[in-house]
């Protein structure tokens, strides 16, 4: 029996979606997840790197999962990337839906042998859900090629293209139309999330909403006057995630949120609001939900050790 089997194979995992199959990832291995920026595509002899991002000054491989699985390339330029690290390196794999950390027990996975899959490290079973858990080890080898090859892009092409930057102005501007009804805003948001999310509201079953609210606006304006210098807020959003964990918020819920946040923000500002304003805070708000799911996952890191 190999070493691989007889150790412990239960622990906490990020569990994504791709393709309609739901698979998992040790979240130790984990750094952060980010919303989906279109890699720079580069000259790689290995297959399923899809290009180069540039998070936030470390230029690094995108691994394209489905084509690492052998399912074909992902195509549509949406979803997720997760931040991975191995002894390999440190990569951003493409996933469809970031939905829950989960807490395995051995006795919920079995082990696969390596002929199964070259990547696949054991499957999950709960109740009607099988969950694949990757082997991020085996699942990035090879990584190391296309760092080798990032060096030549860099020293004939110059640093890759960063995430696109955010629409400042659009955003500056947007909000301070809608800040004169700051508490009509946020008090709305609320009614909407709960029309939508009926199963929010007993999260907030115990809060004082009225002090809810006003944290909330706070927090908006905080983000407003912080746009153009976004770094500073990471720790604070990165407090703000694990907070959230501790109170019961998971990853599928972080859309949910926004979904609601932006329908208040369209309702306020009436014929005001433009597709180009929608789209400047859907991806704002992705950006800051990203942080704080890193800050949730960190968080549940250092409880489990």
């Amino acid at each position: 029996m190999s070493t691989e089997q007889t150790e412990s194979l239960g622990g906490q995992v990020v569990v994504f979606s791709l393709a309609g199959e739901e698979y998992a990832l040790p979240i130790a291995k984990v750094q952060e997840i980010i919303r989906h920026t279109e890699p720079r595509s580069v000259s790689s002899n290995v297959s399923w790197v899809r290009g180069v991002i540039n998070l936030r000054g470390k230029i690094i491989p995108v691994c394209d999962l489905a084509a690492r699985l052998g399912a074909g390339g992902r195509g549509a330029a949406e979803g997720k990337i997760v931040i991975v690290e191995s002894s390999a390196g440190v990569a951003g794999v493409v996933v469809d839906a970031v939905s829950e950390v989960l807490t395995l027990a051995d006795s919920q996975v079995d082990p696969l042998p390596i002929a199964a899959s070259d990547i696949l490290r054991s499957v999950a079973k709960l109740e009607n859900r099988l969950i694949l858990v990757l082997d991020p080890e085996r699942m990035l080898a090879g990584i190391t090629d296309a760092y080798s090859e990032l060096e030549a892009v860099e020293e004939t092409a110059g640093e890759p293209t960063a995430a696109e930057p955010l629409q400042l102005d659009v955003l500056e501007q947007s909000f301070d139309l809608l800040a004169p009804r700051g508490e009509e805003l946020v008090k709305r948001f609320y009614e909407i999330l709960f029309e939508r999310a009926p199963a929010a509201a007993p999260l907030f079953k115990k809060t004082n909403m009225k002090r809810q609210r006003a944290m909330l606006l706070g927090a908006l304006v905080l983000l407003r006057n912080s746009l153009r210098d976004l770094h500073t807020l990471v720790p604070k959003l990165e407090e703000l995630g694990a907070r959230h964990a501790g109170y019961g918020a998971l990853p599928d819920h972080y859309p949910v949120v926004g979904d609601a946040l932006l329908a208040a923000m369209a309702e306020l500002a009436g014929a005001a609001w433009t597709p180009e304003i929608g789209v400047a805070w859907t991806e704002a708000y992705e950006l800051v939900s990203g942080v704080m799911l890193g800050g949730a996952m960190q968080a549940e890191l250092a409880a489990a050790a």
